[in-house]
């Protein structure tokens, strides 16, 4: 048995409302949702948030209903695997026999129905996959990433300081689109980049993460394109 949990708090700082801000006529969480109902790959499809009316909302777009969530993980310095523990225990209790829970992103427009049912199949198929994601390849030469600290020049990573970019390996970014995982590991908080994973490797210039108002920009223009598949 499998389950499909979209996180949408109330409060977004970078992007006000951005969970249920209007996108092509309907409130954005609406389009996580129903790829993940057209899906029919999930028992139950929830929405976890803090606030009624996007509770409300789902429910109206055909999410199943689910109490909200304790305010305390609702907070910015919660993590997903912090958020995603304490939903599939609180779930686990409802439904026992659930095997693997999916985070779909309320934000989430570029993903298709087939690679969330790939990634069901590859997690059946494989007992060693503990997650499938989406991801996209970069450039290796940003491996040399770097911050200003008080003025200093900090790099991000230093374990590519000192080589060549030509003895870099392939790097990739994750898309922030869906986590198909296992409950346990969602329970256990494992760590979803460290870990045995489908990788679903997406295009670059096909996908967007929508974190601030130039990425909703950039996520319209690339809808207008591709549309809702």
């Amino acid at each position: 048995m499998d389950i499909a949990i979209i996180p949408a708090k109330s409060y977004s700082s970078r992007l006000p409302n951005k969970n249920i801000k209007n996108f092509f006529g309907k409130p954005i969480i609406y389009y996580a949702i129903n790829k993940a109902i057209k899906s029919k790959c999930f028992k139950k499809v929830f929405v976890s948030t803090d606030s009624e009316k996007i509770r409300s909302l789902s429910i109206k777009f055909g999410a199943d209903k689910l109490e909200l969530r304790n305010t305390k993980f609702a907070k910015n310095k919660t993590t997903l695997l912090d958020l995603f523990s304490y939903e599939t225990k609180r779930i686990k209790k409802i439904y026992p026999s659930v095997k693997n829970i999916c985070c779909i992103l309320p934000t989430a427009l570029f993903f298709t129905i087939k690679q969330i049912k790939d990634s069901k199949k590859k997690l059946i198929n494989n007992k060693k996959i503990k997650f499938s994601f989406p991801c996209s390849e970069i450039d290796s030469s940003l491996a040399k990433n770097f911050y200003i600290s008080k003025n200093i020049v900090k790099i991000s990573n230093d374990i590519f300081l000192k080589k060549n970019s030509q003895y870099f390996p392939q790097f990739y970014i994750d898309v922030g689109q869906f986590y198909y995982g296992r409950a346990d590991c969602w329970i256990n908080k494992k760590d979803i980049f460290n870990n045995n994973c489908n990788l679903i490797k997406i295009p670059i210039d096909k996908v967007i993460d929508i974190n601030n108002k130039s990425d909703w920009n950039k996520a319209k223009t690339l809808f207008k394109i591709n549309g809702n598949k």
